[in-house]
């Protein structure tokens, strides 16, 4: 399971990877929420989080619910944007936008757990607008 979202308290980040290796029933609400051992041997229980968005005069317009875990056995690039994970294997096929391939790497917390499948020089794409950007920026610089 991957978490999505920083306990900083605990130190897990959007992104620490872990085993679901049992269930606990919380006594005030009687609900069961997952323990999960994660990479460093820590074990925590993930409990749900509520988000609302309320209007001016506190209001609650919409509110969600959910245990923040997801299946960490294959992501899309697009999904694993803002996470940052401990290892990381990506599949270059399929790759066809300019930077997909950074996002995908950059997830990536150290080169050991960074594994690059099908991996062309050709997929080191950079747009035009972004070379464009970098030379006018350094126009000012100098």
């Amino acid at each position: 399971m991957v978490v999505l979202r920083n306990y900083p308290t605990i130190g897990l980040v959007n992104g620490s990877v872990g085993t679901v290796v049992d269930f606990r029933k919380d006594e005030e609400d009687g609900c069961a929420y997952p323990v999960v051992r994660f990479s460093d041997g820590n074990e925590h229980v993930i409990r749900t989080e509520t988000e609302k968005i309320e209007d001016t005069h506190g209001n609650v317009l919409a509110k969600r619910e959910q245990i923040p875990l997801m299946l960490a056995w294959a992501l899309t690039i697009h999904k694993s944007q803002g996470l940052t994970l401990e290892w990381v294997q990506v599949n270059c096929r399929g790759i066809f936008a300019h930077g997909q391939l950074y996002v995908a790497i950059s997830r990536a917390t150290c080169m050991i757990g960074l594994q690059i499948l099908d991996f062309v020089r050709s997929l080191c794409k950079t747009s035009q607008c972004v070379i464009d950007f970098y030379a006018k920026l350094k126009s000012y610089i100098q």
